[in-house]
């Protein structure tokens, strides 16, 4: 049976990561080695982990200070055996079918990765991701990329199969100097060497979307606008690649408008009325006033004064939320 290198980046969740552990071991496919790499936490999860690789010689705890979730993947990569690599996020939990399905689709020829679907759980809600079963040649991948049913489920890293002998050809690694979306560049690069790519049709992966999730932090300006020149620069190099239009990107949308949301969000911080104005204008306005889907009126009066490049009086606004 094919080998399985399971990478599990953790910090801080000692509340999560024995429910982890436990949905891995609770496998029907058993041929897999789980790599839990501790980015320098300063809970108990450490001694979690410890416990488990001392009753389960499959289970492997790797150390290292403090570096990123980046860090932590690239650490994993390195000290991966299997022939294929999945990532889990160590807050969230496999269904126990699920390293089952997803060897059953890569078995089928010539293929380089396997998607599936997931459920995405917080307080209020469970959504599905999912979609039918669907097979993308080198030739159609255009299709899939430009499609929300099928896109959305590439932004990142988790609910997949990768083959680790591209991953090590090519010499692919998470970016480490991306604080949030580059799950989703890494993602992107692997896709330029693949052949074939399998949507499997299964929901067997549950992801948490915690409250206090890094997507949902807010960044000094100078961050989020690194990591949105980087989706920036995957949006371009995609199109390129694929020949897609600019009024067909699809879901690939959500990726700009989600980093020019993040660059907005920087903006709340009480800094000075002239500056903010100015870097207000170094956002694609025009962008997010087409693409945006707010349901706030807060946010939709800002679009609207910067769709008009009234960046002063945006500032200004701003300014007065800030005080309040």
């Amino acid at each position: 049976m094919a080998y399985i290198s399971i990478i599990v980046p953790c910090y801080n969740v000692s509340s999560f990561i024995e429910r982890l552990i436990e949905s891995v071991l609770s496998q029907t496919y058993k041929d897999w080695e789980l790599i839990l790499v501790d980015d320098g936490s300063i809970d108990n999860t450490v001694e979690i982990c410890i416990e488990y690789c001392n009753n389960d010689n499959r289970i492997r705890l790797l150390r290292q200070k403090n570096s990123g979730a980046s860090s932590a993947r690239n650490h994993g990569l390195k000290d991966a055996a299997g022939e294929y690599v999945c990532f889990i996020d160590a807050d969230d939990w496999v269904e126990p079918t699920y390293l089952a399905n997803m060897i059953e689709s890569a078995s089928i020829s010539d293929t380089d990765l396997v998607v599936g679907g997931m459920k995405e759980l917080n307080d209020r809600y469970v959504k599905e991701w999912a979609t039918h079963v669907k097979s993308f040649s080198r030739v159609s991948f255009k299709d899939a990329l430009t499609c929300k049913e099928f896109g959305q489920l590439l932004l990142g890293p988790v609910a997949k199969l990768f083959k680790r002998e591209i991953i090590s050809s090519f010499q692919l690694a998470f970016p480490e100097n991306v604080r949030v979306g580059e799950d989703r560049i890494f993602v992107y690069n692997y896709l330029k060497h693949c052949k074939q790519v399998i949507f499997n049709g299964n929901v067997d992966y549950n992801y948490e979307r915690r409250l206090d999730s890094l997507s949902k932090d807010r960044m000094p300006f100078k961050i989020a606008f690194n990591d949105y020149c980087a989706a920036e620069k995957l949006l371009a190099d995609t199109k390129a690649e694929y020949l897609i239009p600019d009024d067909c990107i699809g879901f690939l949308a959500e990726i700009k408008v989600f980093h020019l949301e993040r660059l907005l969000c920087s903006l709340m911080e009480p800094i000075g009325i002239i500056e903010r104005a100015k870097r207000l204008k170094s956002i694609d306005t025009e962008f997010l006033w087409k693409h945006n889907s707010t349901g706030s009126i807060k946010m939709k009066v800002i679009y609207t004064l910067l769709h008009m490049r009234l960046y002063f009086m945006t500032s200004l606004i701003i300014s007065l939320n800030c005080r309040r």
